[in-house]
């Protein structure tokens, strides 16, 4: 958006590699992207806390927790 002849950021801003590769990701699992963005603030909230929801998912990712 452009006030003046000054541009104002509007959105979230995200590497456009990142976005792609999420929105592949989203699509090979049919989910929409705001709706992948959606319950992981969901989760966040649920949580109260958006560190701890990283946390978690790290610690799995890595294979320290289990499921």
């Amino acid at each position: 958006m452009v006030k003046g002849n000054v541009k104002v950021q509007t959105g979230l801003r995200v590497d456009k590699f990142v976005l792609d590769s999420f929105k592949e990701l989203c699509r090979r699992e049919r989910m929409l992207v705001g709706e992948a963005v959606q319950r992981l603030m969901e989760a966040c909230l649920k949580a109260e806390s958006v560190t701890l929801v990283l946390r978690v998912w790290w610690m799995r990712f890595r294979g320290r927790v289990t499921s």
